[in-house]
């Protein structure tokens, strides 16, 4: 969301419909992975990652799912998340390279987090099934 913020005030058109490309995207991607979460507490009773590790053995379908929404979440080419970060990155460097390099650093940090935490959830062996 700081990206949104970014756009809305570099005081340019392109930036300004980047910021609002965002919030749409992300208000729909973050309600969809949301619905997600609450499915799997519906169904396991429990909010432990560890729990829900191995989620593909279970549950392959949600797994294909999760997967798009969470390249919709981070700014994957073809998502939505992209189209606006790209507007507002391509308007923040008007302003220099220097802002420019200091915002990129968190989409860098959201797209690892986010993909360790699918990898966590979706592979591996669940809890139950290991011995050790």
């Amino acid at each position: 969301m700081n990206f949104a913020l970014f756009g809305l005030y570099s005081n340019d058109t392109s930036g300004l419909q980047g910021g609002i490309y965002i919030v749409l995207t992300h208000g729909i991607t973050s309600s969809i992975l949301f619905i997600f979460v609450g499915f799997l507490y519906s169904k396991y009773h429990t909010r432990s990652l560890n729990f829900y590790r191995g989620l593909i053995h279970t549950y392959p379908a949600g797994v294909f799912f999760l997967f798009i929404f969470t390249l919709g979440n981070v700014p994957f080419p073809g998502t939505g998340g992209f189209n606006g970060e790209f507007l507002v990155f391509s308007s923040i460097l008007n302003y220099g390279w220097f802002y420019a390099s200091i915002i990129f650093i968190p989409i860098i940090v959201s797209a690892f987090y986010s993909f360790y935490i699918f990898t966590r959830v979706s592979y591996g062996l669940p809890k139950y099934m290991e011995f050790f």
